[in-house]
């Protein structure tokens, strides 16, 4: 990030600092060695000296960077005009000062000035949707001018889409996102780097075509493309103080090294890597490259690298460089995030082992028992899957990877081994990310679509299973099933879904199972619509629900809870016992809900555990869906259980 200049002035006393305060100047107390003084930054030095009447001379560098010591002189005779901050027009005119001291003044304090009023044609407002249009713009031509050297628009398309800008202009477009990303679904969070949001509104999600600024897990704006910078939420919407030191923060970001050396890559791209003429391998300070294939060998140990340049290497030789025509370079994150492993932005293909783009914790429900149908020889918990860039899935629509800004592909789980299942399933996830990357728009919405009918099949075709069965031993049992309604949860349940089929067949109702298939996929697919309903698949024989993030109403205390996103598990054969809670974003005290034990079992309460066999029972799933969010967003201050809700982050206060 580029040093701001700060200057030191020794020998202020209290009457001198009075002045300052008097004129709204922001000065520190400060010592540079024996001497006592002040420091003021760069943009309030004009306005200090003005309010000391002191003219500087000379500046002197420091041991501290960024700090110049000044050497002042006292200004006298001076024309009241001066001490109400005029400008130039005094400077200029007075007798009260020398021709050489007027010399240093323009160099030193006006012709900066003025060079930053000429700043202004270069930061524009276009399409304003908002308040203080005038103080955003201040801001850039502050902060990010300098640095992008370009032309900058600042616009509000105010919750549209966009595409990214193409040319010289540096375009911010305030509560906007790239055309192809996803709907406003985030949820604005309270505070960004600890300063209130003012303006709350839905969100946008980012893209993974860029490089995302986060505040620890939300993401506040991403830099798209070559000179785009977009930022998710209302952020103008009534210009407070709070929204530009928002906005501040923002450009900070952008023009620290760690993203701004990023941006300059964009600017002028790096060669790629060349294929080398020898097949052996050159080190070059740990890093190790053999052919147009990189591996970072930081993060692989011994029998790692030997599998990998055994096994693993050939396999993305041939089903993913040969594709993509791009340099690879491998990492492994061996199951720990690390900041080595955030998105790379260059121009190499990135592949990280067992790795997460942002800092998550590792959990076993998360782990896929097989993918593309073959079984996944592991028992290592895998990391949560983000809502960013473009989500690998097998052919039963399990998550299998993702990839980030068109050159990062994480894999969350454990695949390096020496079982034939490994490398299987490696291929598979090769084959499926080189045919992402190498398909259309229109063939990815295809494939989607694809993945979404596979889901609503997998449900109907289970649930039919589960009732086929149930009406195929239903005449024998009638009497039985009639006796045992009363029983266990999981014997009521079976009992009443033979009962129901039963009772189909006597009456001369039984339905073929064309129309019980055509109804279950119509269940599904209103699953898929409810409200706070983020994702719904289902997979072995289990209904699986990712939920949006949930929040509780404190029972006795006018306030409200960030609970967190949930995965609801539900058994399709019948078994309540095994409804499962588990908190995607936060565990309090061993607890994933106040209601909710650490290994996702819950105390539903009498009134749920007396519904739910007739809910499982009749197959209806999508009640029962209602009541665990509402259940989930609930507690109950008279069980200790529900007296954990005062553990969980408050968010705000209850609205009356």
């Amino acid at each position: 990030m580029e040093v701001v200049r700060n200057y030191f002035l020794p020998a202020i006393d209290e009457s001198k600092k009075a002045a300052l305060n008097a004129q709204k100047v922001i000065f520190a107390d400060f010592e540079m060695g024996s001497k006592k003084g002040i420091v003021l930054d760069e943009t309030q030095l004009s306005q200090g000296l003005r309010a000391l009447k002191k003219m500087s001379l000379a500046e002197l560098p420091t041991e501290i960077t960024g700090v110049f010591k000044l050497e002042i002189a006292e200004i006298t005779g001076l024309d009241p005009e001066y001490a109400k901050g005029d400008d130039l027009k005094w400077w200029k005119n007075t007798s009260a000062i020398t021709k050489e001291q007027k010399r240093i003044i323009q160099r030193v304090i006006f012709d900066n000035s003025k060079k930053d009023r000429g700043a202004d044609c270069q930061v524009k407002i276009k399409d304003w949707n908002g308040e203080g249009s005038s103080r955003f713009r201040k801001l850039a031509k502050e902060i990010l001018l300098p640095k992008i050297g370009t032309e900058i628009v600042i616009s509000v398309p105010h919750r549209k889409h966009t595409s990214p800008a193409e040319g010289d202009v540096f375009h911010i477009r305030i509560w906007s996102a790239p055309s192809e990303s996803g709907d406003t679904e985030t949820q604005t969070p309270e505070k960004i780097w600890g300063t209130r949001v003012a303006c709350d509104d839905e969100s946008f999600a980012p893209s993974g075509q860029g490089i995302v600024i986060r505040d620890k897990r939300y993401a506040v704006a991403e830099l798209v493309g070559e000179n785009t910078l977009y930022i998710f939420h209302d952020l103008c919407h009534y210009g407070r103080e709070s929204e530009l030191t928002i906005f501040r923060k923002i450009l900070e970001a952008v023009v620290a090294p760690e993203v701004f050396s990023q941006l300059k890559r964009f600017r002028r791209p790096v060669k790629a890597v060349e294929p080398e003429k020898k097949k052996d391998s050159k080190k070059l300070e740990g890093i190790e490259i053999d052919r147009s294939m990189v591996i970072d060998s930081g993060g692989f140990n011994s029998r790692e690298l030997e599998l990998v340049r055994r096994v693993y290497a050939p396999i993305i030789s041939r089903e993913l460089m040969t594709k993509i025509r791009r340099s690879i370079c491998l990492h492994n994150g061996g199951g720990e995030f690390r900041m080595r492993d955030l998105p790379r932005y260059d121009n190499m293909f990135h592949i990280y082992f067992f790795a997460a783009p942002t800092e998550s914790i590792r959990q076993g429900f998360l782990t896929p028992k097989q993918l593309w149908r073959i079984p996944l020889p592991t028992k290592s918990g895998s990391f949560q899957i983000t809502n960013e860039g473009k989500i690998i899935y097998d052919e039963d629509g399990q998550e299998a990877g993702q990839i980030i800004a068109g050159r990062n592909l994480y894999i969350p789980f454990p695949i390096l081994g020496a079982d034939e299942e490994y490398k299987k399933i490696f291929k598979k996830l090769m084959q499926a990310v080189a045919s992402l990357l190498t398909s259309t728009t229109a063939e990815r919405q295809k494939q989607e679509a694809k993945m979404r009918t596979a889901q609503g099949q997998a449900y109907a075709n289970t649930c039919l299973q589960n009732k086929e069965s149930i009406i195929k031993d239903a005449k024998e049992e009638l009497t039985e099933v009639a006796n045992r309604v009363n029983s266990l949860q999981i014997q009521l349940v079976t009992a009443i879904r033979k009962y129901d089929a039963l009772k189909e067949v006597a009456d001369g109702k039984k339905k073929d199972g064309g129309v019980y298939r055509k109804q279950f996929a119509i269940d599904f697919e209103k699953m898929r619509q409810l409200e706070k309903i983020r994702k719904v698949s289902c997979i072995k024989n289990q209904l699986i629900v990712d939920t949006d993030i949930l929040f509780c109403k404190h029972p006795r205390k006018d306030q409200i809870h960030l609970i967190g996103a949930f995965r609801i598990v539900i058994p399709l054969n019948g078994d309540c016992n095994q409804i499962r809670f588990f908190n995607l974003t936060q565990k309090i005290g061993g607890h994933n809900a106040p209601h909710v034990f650490e290994d996702g079992h819950a105390c539903l309460g009498a009134e749920m555990e007396e519904v739910l066999p007739q809910l499982i029972a009749r197959f209806d799933f999508m009640p029962l869906l209602i009541m665990c969010i509402v259940f989930l967003e609930s507690a109950n201050y008279n069980d200790p259980m529900g007296q954990h809700i005062d553990n969980w982050p408050i968010v705000e206060k209850a609205k009356k």
